[in-house]
């Protein structure tokens, strides 16, 4: 059975899109097709939430388990299993030095904590994410929105760019239905 993970940033609004006044200017405000997204998935496996220190443009808590309880209360998933990242702080240097977004610090370690015997599975990623940065985990990557404006954005491409989380979850399944030989 494949994972489905899932990086926060693409389970909530980015910041500017919610109210423009008062303390829901911070808040975490989930897109609209968020609870559909998760039920359909869940037909597949318990999915996966990645919280690093920024969702969606929003600060989180840097305590991990402040970040933990965070996701599952917004979710209203209690049992959710959580699992806390660090962003890189610094660009890479090399062929890959204008990449764009977040990526994480060591994916080495989690692909570890995700996929402990090298198990198939998906990566649903907002549309702001550094795909380079994310391929060594080992997951298909689907990106959520348009894909941003740069010249890279053609090279470095994920396996499925997704409308929205309703749109990924379908496609998620479709690829497990027929075990990846459909190509949308």
């Amino acid at each position: 059975m494949p994972h489905v993970v899932i990086e926060l940033g693409a389970l909530v609004e980015p910041r500017g899109q919610e109210a423009d006044s008062g303390p829901e200017q911070d808040a975490l405000i989930l897109r609209p097709t968020t609870g559909e997204a998760l039920e359909r998935l869940e037909l597949l496996s318990r999915p996966i939430v990645l919280a690093g220190t920024m969702a969606g443009g929003h600060p989180l808590p840097g305590d991990e388990e402040e970040r933990v309880w965070l996701v599952r209360d917004l979710l209203g998933l209690p049992d959710l299993r959580v699992v806390c990242w660090e962003m890189a702080s610094e660009r890479p240097e090399g062929p890959h030095e204008t990449v764009w977004g977040p990526r994480p610090e060591d994916p080495a370690r989690l692909a570890a904590e995700l996929r402990p015997h090298g198990e198939p599975g998906f990566l649903i990623v907002d549309a702001d994410a550094d795909i380079v940065g994310w391929r060594p985990i080992g997951l298909q990557i689907v990106r959520l929105g348009p894909p941003p404006n740069s010249p890279l954005a053609a090279l470095h491409r994920p396996d499925h760019d997704a409308r929205d989380l309703r749109d990924a979850a379908n496609w998620i399944l479709l690829q497990d239905t027929f075990e990846g030989q459909v190509a949308l």
